[in-house]
Formats: structure tokens, sequence, C-alpha cells
């Protein structure tokens, strides 16, 4: 699994945003950070599905999970690895989150894109999206491995922690924010 991730992730830097899959410490920091409540979640850029099973191993049986992604090699790693009928995967841009779900529908949004591989005018319209389609005082996950993005994120969210996993391949930031 590891192999082929990294095989389609040199090809694709700038969907992939790393050479590497998460580790199960950013997984599981990641989906710890969850409301014990939410029912809708949905996670962007699931690539081989590490964050999606850990974050389904938080959910409860009638909680679902939406995973966004577009390459190829990802999508068939992710219908590979996680077999669980609480997750759908959808194979277009996570630019569309609004018109899939709607706005104000959405418990939860993890963030695993590179936003830092982005144009600001790129994030702006993510950030918008996102924004739009969670629920009042839904949650937004965003890690990254450098802090380039926080003043950013701030603009749409109000981000009230930020951690550092040194356990994973580059040591990560994860942002926990609020809308």
């Amino acid at each position: 699994m590891g192999k082929i991730f990294t095989k389609s992730a040199i090809s694709n830097l700038k969907s992939a945003g790393t050479f590497f899959p998460s580790s199960k410490y950013l997984s599981n920091k990641i989906s710890s950070l969850i409301p014990e409540n939410a029912d809708s979640v949905v996670e962007l850029g699931a690539g081989n599905g590490v964050v999606s099973k850990s974050i389904l191993n938080q959910l409860s049986e009638n909680a679902k999970l939406s995973c966004y992604e577009i390459n190829s090699d990802f999508i068939q790693l992710l219908k590979d690895n996680v077999q669980d009928p609480r997750m759908t995967i959808i194979e277009h841009s996570a630019l569309e989150i609004t018109n899939d779900f709607g706005e104000n529908t959405l418990d939860a949004v993890v963030s695993c894109l590179p936003l830092a591989l982005f144009e600001d005018e790129m994030k702006h319209e993510l950030m918008t999206a996102i924004r739009k389609s969670l629920k009042p005082r839904g949650a937004f996950i965003q890690y990254q491995y450098s802090l380039k993005d926080h003043k950013f994120i701030k603009k749409y969210f109000g981000c009230r922690k930020l951690r550092f996993v040194l356990r994973n391949i580059p040591p990560a930031f994860i942002y926990t924010c609020r809308k």
C-alpha cells in the first residue's frame, strides 16, 4: 500500500502534497478532534484511506463519512482498503461540497488537502464552500506541514487550537476550527 501511494504521489505531488501516507499517530489525532455527536462528516483528499479508517473508528454506527478523492490510484486504494457501509467515495473536486451537500448540513469537514500548493483564489473558493456547508458551530479540521496558511484559514474560521504531530513524515500541524 505504501509503495503504491508513494509512486502515485511522486507523479501527482500537487494533489497529494507529500510522498508518504499519513501516520497512525496523525490519523488518530485528527479523528479524535471530530465532535462526538457528529453524524455527517466529509473528508477532503482521502488518499489511501488511513485517515478515513481512523475517522470511521470514531463515528457512531449511524454516522456517514463522505470522502472526496480525484486521484484514480488513490480511489482504488481507498476502495481496496476501506470497506464500510458508512463511507461513500466522491470522485470529483472538493470544490463541489456545497453543491453535493447543501448549506449548513455537515457536522465536520476534515481536510487532508495540501493547501500550501494551491493558488489563493482556489483556497478562497474552497474555504468559502466548506464554511457554507458546515452547520453552525460545525468543526473544520485541516492538517498541514507548515504554518503558511494559518492566517488564511483564520479569515474564514475561528481556529481554536493548533496541534503539532511529530510522529509523521513530515511532522504536521493540525488546525481545529469552528464555523
